[in-house]
């Protein structure tokens, strides 16, 4: 009896650092100030300078694939220093979690994730009538079929690893250790999912695309509570990079057919044929 009740009080086992306040604040700032404004419009430039580039008078394509090149370089840099933040047992650790219980955990949490973005897609077109993509999505899907192969690298290699770094990582550990972890999963949830309207932001579409939001916004939940529920950062990882790939294959199924749509929409046509 008294061994069953030691069992019961052992603290559950945590895989992954919690970082200090120091060290939380240095990787979202690396991550999300640097990966996302600072950094690529210093490649660009350099780019420009050192290539001889005239990007204000080129094509669209070219300026978007210099874009592209710059954010994807971008990524590696910021990605290399926030690591560095981290020390080297601990990437141990978290390396030694990509395993096939991982794998399936992250592919589960991925399907969860989905299954609530497309109930909330039905809700909402119930109420609005179709939804269409936003300025972040419609970006993307121009950016896909001028510079496909740039494209996937950004947003199915790129982009997820950098953003469950800053987001599950170092922001919602960062929370984790000063507040309560329903507030930590939806602070972090709730930033995660308002980056992705900075586009709209920009564009003067934000309150028709705030319809959107919740597409992100669930998704995210399920992802940080994966990793509240766990402490391995591969599992979130896994479920985003699940997400991203599924979301470029529903794409290009899309394209092939003539017709650019939401995902949701081109599953709901690949089901009925």
């Amino acid at each position: 009896m008294d061994l069953e009740i030691k069992e019961e009080q052992q603290p559950k086992e945590v895989y992954d650092e919690s970082p200090s306040l120091t060290k939380a604040l240095i990787g979202f700032v690396t991550g999300f100030v640097g990966y996302m404004y600072l950094l690529p419009m210093a490649i660009l430039m350099i780019l420009m300078v050192v290539l001889g580039l005239d990007l204000k008078n080129a094509d669209p394509a070219t300026q978007n694939y210099y874009s592209l090149l710059s954010q994807v370089i971008a990524g590696a840099i910021c990605l290399a220093c926030m690591i560095f933040v981290i020390s080297k047992d601990k990437i141990g650790n978290i390396l030694k979690n990509f395993n096939t219980e991982s794998l399936r955990l992250g592919i589960t949490y991925f399907i969860a994730s989905y299954g609530l973005a497309v109930v909330w897609n039905i809700i909402s077109t119930l109420i609005w009538g179709p939804v269409s993509d936003n300025a972040n999505q419609e970006s993307i899907n121009i950016m896909m079929k001028q510079s496909p192969l740039l494209t996937i690298s950004l947003t199915c290699i790129v982009a997820p690893l950098i953003e469950e770094f800053i987001f599950r990582y170092y922001m919602y550990k960062g929370l984790e250790t000063k507040f309560k972890p329903v507030v930590a999963i939806a602070l972090t949830a709730f930033l995660f999912a308002f980056i992705h309207m900075f586009a709209s932001i920009q564009s003067g579409t934000f309150v028709e695309d705030l319809k959107t939001l919740p597409g992100y916004l669930l998704p995210s939940l399920v992802f940080t509570y994966a990793y509240y529920k766990h402490q391995k950062f591969a599992i979130p990882y896994i479920a985003h990079l699940s997400n991203n790939v599924f979301a470029t294959i529903m794409f290009f199924i899309a394209s092939n057919s003539g017709e650019i749509s939401s995902t949701t929409e081109t599953i709901f046509k690949c089901l009925i044929g």
